[in-house]
C-alpha cells in the first residue's frame, strides 16, 4: 500500500516549470523594445494617411466644382479659407479648408455643399512658392452682390483665394506654360510659408486649359 501511495504522488520530472524574475524581466525589455521601435512608424503612417485623405479632399472638390461647372453650364468658384484653427495651438491662420461656390446669371454666390475641413494634421502650404494657386492675384475681393459669406465658427475672420471652372470645363487661370498652377500639401508639423518643400509632401496641379487636376507624390 506504501508502495502504491508512493508510486502515485511521485514527483513528476517533466512537470513545466515557472519563469524566474530574470526571464520576466527580459520578456518586458523586449515588448519595451519593440513598442519604441513601432510607435514612429505607426505615427509616420498616421501623418501619410492624414496627407493622403488632405489629397482626397482637394482632388475631391476641385473634380465636383469642374462637374457642375460643366453640367449647369455656369461658372464654380473654388475657395481656399485662410483662418486660425481654435481648436489648434498657436495663433497662426493657414489653409484649412476648401469650399465651391455656383454663380447665377445676377451675380449670387451659393454653395455647392458645405465647407471641407482638411485633416487636422495636414495643410496647403501658404507659400505662393510651393502653392501658385494660393498668389496675391488670388485673393478674394467682395464685393456688392457677392459678400463674403459667414463660416461656421469662423465668421468672417478669414481670407479666401480663388479660382474658377467655366461651363466648357476649363478655368480662368492664365496659361502659363512655364509656371503650372499648383498646391503643395504636407504635415502641418513642418511648419507653414515654406520655401522648399519637406521630405513628405503632394503637389496637386490644375491645368489652366482643361481643367483637369492631378496629383504627384515623390
Amino acid at each position: 500500500m506504501s508502495h502504491i501511495f508512493q508510486t502515485i504522488h511521485r514527483p513528476d520530472s517533466k512537470r513545466l516549470r515557472a519563469f524566474t524574475l530574470f526571464e520576466l524581466m527580459m520578456v518586458m525589455a523586449v515588448v519595451a523594445a519593440i513598442a519604441v521601435l513601432a510607435v514612429p512608424a505607426f505615427s509616420s503612417m498616421q501623418r501619410s494617411s492624414s496627407l493622403t485623405r488632405c489629397e482626397e479632399e482637394v482632388l475631391g472638390e476641385f473634380n465636383l466644382a469642374r462637374q457642375q461647372a460643366i453640367s449647369l453650364n455656369r461658372e464654380v468658384e473654388v475657395r481656399f479659407y485662410l483662418y486660425r484653427d481654435k481648436s489648434l495651438p498657436g495663433n497662426s491662420r493657414q489653409f484649412n479648408g476648401i469650399q465651391s461656390f455656383t454663380y447665377s446669371q445676377d451675380g449670387k454666390a451659393a454653395p455647392i455643399r458645405i465647407m471641407r475641413n482638411l485633416p487636422v494634421s495636414a495643410i496647403i502650404d501658404g507659400s505662393a512658392t510651393l502653392s501658385s494657386l494660393l498668389g496675391p492675384a488670388q485673393k478674394k475681393n467682395w464685393i456688392t452682390g457677392d459678400p463674403q459669406p459667414q463660416l461656421p465658427g469662423i465668421g468672417t475672420e478669414y481670407d479666401a483665394y480663388v479660382f474658377r471652372f467655366r461651363p466648357d470645363g476649363g478655368t480662368d487661370l492664365l496659361p502659363f506654360p512655364a509656371t503650372p498652377w499648383f498646391l503643395t500639401l504636407h504635415d502641418r508639423a513642418a511648419g507653414d510659408n515654406l520655401s522648399a518643400p519637406p521630405a513628405n509632401y503632394i503637389s496637386i496641379v490644375v491645368d489652366p486649359i482643361s481643367g483637369q487636376a492631378g496629383s504627384y507624390r515623390p
